[in-house]
């Protein structure tokens, strides 16, 4: 992927002497006006701003999609989609040269889980979406892995933040409120096409229009922009091996400061880690990812190459950030939310950004795509396998979506037998649900008889005297189906 830092990203030099020299000319030379933090970058504002407003101006209001994005790095100019028609005749920029902060720290984690709420924690996505499908493809990379699955990653990560300004989204921008925040037409007529409602929203197939619209215009926007200067170094266990998470944090900050030596004093963030420490730990058990972005090319590359990170090269290197407009940061925000708050409620137009978003972290994220299952001595026909999750529509009003597991227990009679050693009924058979190893599964109990009197599945046979024979009681129509996730508990 391209990066501000590979694409440059950096406003011309020549545009700010131009600018510099048409004040001079005009106004007797005197300094150029100062626009007060906060405020909103347009066309017709002071140079500094219009200048400042470069860094933002292909990266702010554009979207990416989140699963085949490399969260951890900048977007570069022709990685993202602009959603908006024009940021800049609205004033929806607010640039804050204020904005500033610099810090570094250590950040360590001993499972998957921990790191994904790492990447959503540092872009503001929704903490829903932590997980290998929306975080699979920064996880690959990151960790040197071909595997985005992994769930067993120990790893930690040095970082040097320094930013020097920050790019904001205006909120009736975002909203549409005062006709601010004109959409691009193709965006906007492309959305507007998507069915509502989805037929069989169960089947992958049926939600290939609204597949196809998020990977052409993103599934997120860039909110805010922060420029700066940043310095990441990572480093991820190569075995699965048990480690304490300090032993973590050393190798992150060897990975960034290297071998300590005499005299010199530690970044701040590792200022306990001592040379001992770091005697005990060998980078070749790790996988070790270290990347700069903003500040000078020459810092960068240094940075970036393994030159040891002491107090005073970061210093430097967030000096040089102060005067480049590369941007370092990003956070996110959904492009549903950016629609549904342009429809009024109950609108075809607003249903298809609820449905969007329950697509996304439903389907998608949560993982709820269509599954079936059968115990097979007698069913042969794939149409009458049990279906044992399914994405539904709740209520087409309010475009209510929902994930789906079948009822535990038995779907028939011939799923239900006596055992008569123990005088009692257990299910098992072509149709009998069980759940699975963890708690959003389900499986057909065709050869595993589970043991005990109403346990799991067998409290759905019950012994009827008169036949002398296990009869299966089925749930009604409104209890057939558990509801694992719903879209409007999601967020």
């Amino acid at each position: 992927m391209n990066t501000f830092n590979r694409s440059r990203g950096v406003i011309p030099f020549f545009y700010v002497v131009c600018a510099a020299i048409s004040i001079c000319f005009l106004n007797g030379c005197q300094d150029a006006p100062k626009t007060p933090a906060g405020s909103v970058a347009s066309s017709d504002t002071s140079p500094n701003i219009a200048t400042s407003l470069g860094a933002s101006r292909t990266v702010v209001g554009a979207a990416v999609y989140v699963p085949a994005t490399l969260l951890t790095e900048p977007l570069g100019e022709g990685t993202a989609k602009q959603l908006f028609a024009s940021l800049e005749s609205d004033g929806c920029v607010v640039f804050d040269e204020l904005a500033k902060s610099s810090d570094s720290v250590v950040h360590t984690w001993t499972k998957s889980t921990a790191f994904y709420e790492y990447l959503s924690s540092d872009t503001s996505l929704d903490a829903s979406l932590e997980g290998p499908v929306t975080l699979g493809t920064t996880v690959k990379v990151v960790t040197k892995s071909s595997n985005e699955k992994n769930t067993s990653l120990l790893g930690a990560v040095f970082e040097f933040n320094a930013y020097k300004q920050r790019f904001d989204l205006a909120d009736d921008c975002i909203t549409g409120r005062h006709g601010k925040g004109s959409l691009a037409a193709d965006f906007l007529a492309d959305y507007k096409a998507l069915p509502y409602p989805v037929n069989k929203p169960e089947m992958e197939s049926s939600w290939e229009s609204y597949d196809r619209f998020l990977k052409k215009y993103g599934s997120h926007f860039v909110s805010k922009l922060f420029a700066g200067a940043r310095y990441r170094s990572f480093v991820t266990l190569k075995s699965s091996s048990a480690i304490k998470e300090r032993e973590l944090a050393v190798a992150a900050c060897l990975s960034a400061e290297g071998p300590t030596q005499e005299g010199q004093a530690s970044v701040k963030g590792c200022e306990g880690v001592t040379r001992q420490q770091k005697q005990a730990i060998s980078l070749s058990d790790y996988q070790v990812n270290s990347k700069a972005f903003g500040g000078s090319e020459e810092l960068r590359q240094l940075l970036g190459a393994g030159k040891a990170a002491t107090p005073e090269l970061l210093a430097e290197f967030a000096k040089t950030g102060e005067t480049l407009q590369d941007g370092v940061k990003y956070e996110l925000m959904p492009i549903w939310q950016l629609l549904e708050s342009r429809f009024e409620p109950g609108t075809k137009e607003q249903k298809i950004a609820k449905s969007m978003q329950a697509y996304f972290e439903g389907f998608l994220s949560f993982n709820c795509s269509q599954l079936h299952g059968c115990g097979c001595a007698k069913v042969m026909d794939k149409k009458d396998k049990v279906m044992l999750r399914k994405f539904a529509l709740l209520d087409k009003a309010t475009a209510l979506y929902g994930c789906q597991r079948p009822a535990m227990g038995c779907r028939n009679d011939d799923d239900c037998h006596y055992n008569a050693g123990k005088a009692y009924c257990q299910c098992h058979g072509d149709h009998c649900v069980n759940r699975g190893a963890d708690k959003l599964s389900a499986v057909v109990n065709y050869t595993t008889k589970i043991t005990g009197k109403d346990t799991g599945p067998n409290k759905s046979c019950h012994f009827v005297k008169s036949k002398l024979q296990c009869q299966c009681q089925r749930p009604d129509s409104k209890h057939m189906w558990d509801t694992l996730w719903r879209s409007d508990k999601a967020s």
